[in-house]
């Protein structure tokens, strides 16, 4: 395993260095080696309230508060998940294929933000990852019109705002693409927005060593939701994948 510096300009203009980690014997590309643990594709008919995981692990999932299958804005197929800013969100079974303590994975999806009127008290809840002790959701997401922040076990291992590395949360209208990965072997964190690497970090952290589930649309604390009270928002093509990262620099999603 080798190391070497990472620059990139931050949202003063100036470059930064960050460690990445790499296979010295394949410095051609990272080759990917992971199980596909859990995909939603979210086909189906407008105004559905079931869908199916199509990683042939036949997780549960169960539609909350308005969530619906939509046809009218999709990425990929033909619909895609809508969570209309009104308490809606899906959830899988809590399940140990979750636990993801001392363990490399990857999670990924498309979002849609229909406008760009957001604020700090009007966020997007993109998803969060929850303990069976329910003692905290323990891996949460959510970004407004200044940050992008997630965090796990109340620790900070990804962040992007007006004054911090990887350069101000602008989103524009439509679709946006999304990764979050943690390297095992090295305990790196990684953030890609739209195939280009936002954020690495060295978070010393780690989830619960016991089952988890997955909340998609579910913003943090049970307050905040996708979209929260300022329109609709979609998601689209949810995977998560275990036993290695997608990727560690910069790719094109598709």
């Amino acid at each position: 395993m080798g190391i070497r510096l990472l620059s990139k300009t931050n949202s003063l203009g100036f470059m930064k260095n960050y460690p990445t980690f790499y296979d010295a014997e394949s410095e051609g590309g990272h080759v990917f080696s992971g199980d596909l643990e859990i995909e939603l594709l979210f086909e189906g008919e407008d105004g559905d309230t079931t869908t199916s995981d199509s990683s042939g692990n036949n997780h549960t999932l169960t539609f909350n508060g308005g969530a619906e299958i939509d046809t009218a804005i999709k990425k990929n197929g033909n619909s895609s998940l809508l969570c209309n800013g009104s308490n809606a969100y899906i959830n899988t079974e809590l399940s140990s294929a979750f636990n993801f303590y001392n363990k490399s994975f990857t999670l990924e999806f498309w979002f849609y933000i229909p406008d760009i009127n957001m604020n700090t008290s009007n966020q997007y809840g993109l998803f969060c990852i929850q303990r069976s002790s329910k003692a905290n959701e323990y891996c949460r997401f959510w970004c407004d019109n200044e940050r992008f922040w997630g965090d796990v076990n109340y620790t900070t291992v990804i962040t992007i705002d007006n004054g911090s590395n990887g350069g101000a949360w602008k989103p524009d209208a439509g679709w946006h693409h999304f990764e979050f990965n943690r390297d095992i072997n090295s305990n790196v964190w990684r953030l890609f927005l739209d195939g280009t690497l936002k954020d690495i970090n060295l978070a010393n952290t780690d989830f619960a060593n016991e089952n988890h589930d997955i909340n998609i649309g579910h913003g943090v604390w049970n307050v905040y939701y996708f979209y929260n009270s300022a329109g609709n928002g979609q998601i689209d093509d949810f995977k998560i994948y275990v036993g290695d990262v997608l990727h560690k620099e910069n790719f094109t999603p598709n």
